[in-house]
């Protein structure tokens, strides 16, 4: 069985710890980072399978980067009160999904909606 590995980062430290208390009954390894430089380095350093970043921290800018660089890895952007303005702009900005971060049902579910990577498809 492949190890599974996701890489949260918040802002919230309180918020922080309670993600990686619950996605720890789903992946393998659970990262957590405070900065988005950091995060990148993790991302690559543990072959993450999902990354679930709040979108205060990261900016939709930022977001649209990390989705570019990370192509083959779903992105999850959590907000304290996303509204569908802000799902479309982080959807359109490459995320796979853009909700409260309670929903862990929801980053989940991202998983299982990733296309496959290009050359992936090409072979």
């Amino acid at each position: 069985m492949q190890s599974s590995k996701v890489v949260v980062s918040q802002s919230d430290r309180t918020l922080a710890r309670q993600l990686e208390f619950q996605l720890r009954a789903h992946f393998h390894r659970v990262e957590r980072t405070e900065t988005v430089e950091d995060l990148r380095q993790k991302v690559a350093r543990y072959a993450a399978r999902l990354v679930v970043v709040d979108l205060e921290t990261i900016g939709i800018s930022g977001l649209r980067a990390l989705c570019s660089e990370f192509a083959d890895v779903p992105v999850v952007c959590t907000h304290h009160s996303p509204d569908t303005e802000l799902y479309l702009a982080a959807i359109a900005a490459g995320a796979s999904e853009c909700c409260h971060p309670s929903e862990i049902p929801a980053m989940l579910a991202a998983l299982r909606h990733v296309p496959p990577h290009p050359r992936t498809a090409a072979a």
